[in-house]
């Protein structure tokens, strides 16, 4: 029986797992310089977790978490972000004791069962970093920069930064409960979602396609304290060169984000067009059974980031060719021979590739041509005899023999 993969799931490979490791490694360059951390987190957790921390009346709790029970009949859950796991290996570990201010990055594979679509698959991957114990307006400057220069390192240009506050516990409530006189006034025409959301959670009515317009007018009514941080952060992200919109209509889909949130977006994707998104999540750790800790962080879809390159031809990830192919023939002393070299070339630190001895001198000539190899090196029972090898340029097909005592150095110095 063929075997085929899930609907929403995929296998990652050749060009694309190239793309891959070339975003992650690039976001890991910017994190670092920022003193994150990595932690690597259980992708299957408690569901209540999940229930607890992104809220019940969330499209992702209601609609796309995978939850089963598992043999010990305990409800359990892929996680569907990254976020709500880093925070309870944050408090189960006591990590605020070793150092009340942290930072942390994770990358890995989330997974939501939702309608697969251009950039949004059942499992996707992210990349996020979460920030512990510093309350000032600073540290989600830096949050949103790291993530501006992420972007950047990888080549993404055209983005869109767009900023909201949400507010307080002093003046959310107002901003809130402005929302909801709307949403008791409109709630006959409403989509079903937003009549749910009108009492449970009326704030997230301002991130439905459907009814969003019906909002137009509305801003959140910002004590003095949280206009300013606004105004902090306007003049901070100014003065550090960020372009970014104030954008009064922007939540976030998870119920744990408080006062600034953010997302960023590209033009080169549709409708599905943000790349990274985040926010403060100042009650989350004491919600999870840890001390009051403050937070902000964001995750960066890697998935819609492939998905960028893919689309765009200045961007295609420079493939590495082999810089040798060795090849043998011959008896078994001459193959002896061949292995032997390719291991020394490779113990110079020279991409190379060979050993497939037992095909035909044609057939690996073809394989070191389909590789791109910049040279080839050949030995046979002829050679062996001579004490020579021949190396070969696949681009001038010019070759020439070289003793075989002499090759490493012959070859480190053409690939020089």
């Amino acid at each position: 029986m063929k075997y085929q993969s899930l609907k929403g799931f995929r296998d990652i490979f050749g060009e694309d797992a190239k793309t891959f490791t070339f975003i992650e490694n690039a976001a890991k360059s910017v994190l670092g310089k920022y003193n994150y951390r990595e932690i690597r987190v259980p992708t299957v957790e408690s569901a209540e977790l999940f229930l607890r921390s992104i809220g019940e009346t969330t499209d992702i709790v209601e609609k796309e978490m995978y939850v089963f029970n598992d043999k010990g009949d305990r409800k359990i859950a892929l996680r569907p972000e990254g976020t709500a796991g880093v925070v309870r290996a944050y408090v189960e570990n006591n990590l605020s004791q070793k150092c009340p201010s942290q930072k942390f990055f994770y990358i890995g594979q989330m997974f939501r069962q939702e309608r697969p679509q251009a950039g949004r698959l059942r499992e996707f991957y992210q990349i996020g970093c979460e920030y512990f114990g510093n309350d000032s307006v600073y540290a989600d400057m830096e949050v949103i920069l790291i993530a501006k220069e992420i972007l950047e390192k990888i080549g993404i240009k055209n983005i869109k930064i767009e900023i909201n506050l949400l507010g307080c516990e002093k003046c959310r409530p107002a901003f809130a409960n402005s929302v909801k006189d709307i949403l008791k006034k409109e709630f006959n025409g409403l989509c079903d979602d937003c009549k749910k959301r009108s009492e449970k959670n009326p704030l997230r009515a301002l991130d439905c396609k459907i009814d969003r317009e019906k909002f137009s007018n509305i801003e959140p009514a910002l004590c003095e304290n949280c206009k300013i941080e606004l105004e902090k952060i306007k003049t901070g992200l100014k003065n550090s060169n960020v372009d970014f919109t104030i954008s009064n209509k922007l939540v976030r889909g998870l119920d744990y984000y408080t006062k600034t949130v953010f997302e960023i977006t590209s033009d080169v994707l549709g409708s599905q067009n943000a790349v990274c998104a985040g926010g403060r999540y100042d009650n989350l750790t004491k919600e999870l059974g840890g001390p009051s800790m403050p937070a902000v962080g964001f995750a960066i879809g890697v998935d819609r980031l492939v998905e960028i390159i893919n689309k765009s031809e200045s961007l295609k990830i420079e493939v590495v060719n082999p810089d040798i192919f060795v090849i043998a023939i011959g008896s078994e002393e001459s193959l002896k021979c061949g292995f032997d070299i390719l291991t020394k070339i490779r113990n110079t630190g020279l991409f190379s590739d060979g050993g497939y001895f037992t095909k035909s001198l044609k057939s690996q000539m073809r394989l070191a041509d389909a590789l791109n190899s910049r040279f080839v090196v050949i030995i046979g029972d002829d050679e062996i005899k001579k004490n020579i090898v021949v190396l070969r340029d696949m681009k001038t097909k010019e070759q020439k023999e070289v003793s075989i005592e002499k090759i490493i150095g012959e070859v480190k110095n053409v690939t020089g």
